[in-house]
């Protein structure tokens, strides 16, 4: 596997969170707490991930590099929005082992499942 360091500083952050032709997005989470939390996740190569909460993408471009060529990564948002953004900016940078897609957290994304790997970047409203 590649060391985790290196794949972290190999996603442009700055491409995901101040794009060009889309602008700063203001509400996201710190570069830093991605970063921990993707090492403590321990993604390995070929891995099958399930993001929820898209966002900005990056969060999603970080985990699709640690699980390598091999691996799959399913982000999930509710926001349309955001989803398409991901998916614009993923598919620019030439990202094929990530897919964003509209869906609510709480049910998962049961199409790509089973997954090795879970993380959840959001809150939720309550249990209904």
């Amino acid at each position: 596997m590649i060391d985790a360091r290196t794949v972290l500083g190999s996603v442009p952050e700055r491409y995901y969170v101040h794009n060009e032709h889309r602008g700063e997005t203001l509400h996201r989470s710190a570069a830093q707490a991605i970063h921990r939390d993707v090492i403590a996740l321990d993604v390995h190569d070929g891995a099958r991930v399930l993001e929820i909460g898209t966002g900005t993408g990056y969060s999603g471009a970080v985990l699709a590099a640690r699980a390598g060529t091999t691996g799959r990564v399913t982000s999930i948002d509710i926001s349309d929005h955001l989803v398409g953004w991901a998916n614009r900016l993923h598919q620019q940078r030439g990202l094929t082992t990530i897919r964003c897609h509209v869906a609510d957290g709480m049910a998962g994304y049961p199409p790509h499942a089973p997954y090795q790997r879970l993380v959840a970047w959001c809150t939720f409203s309550g249990l209904r």
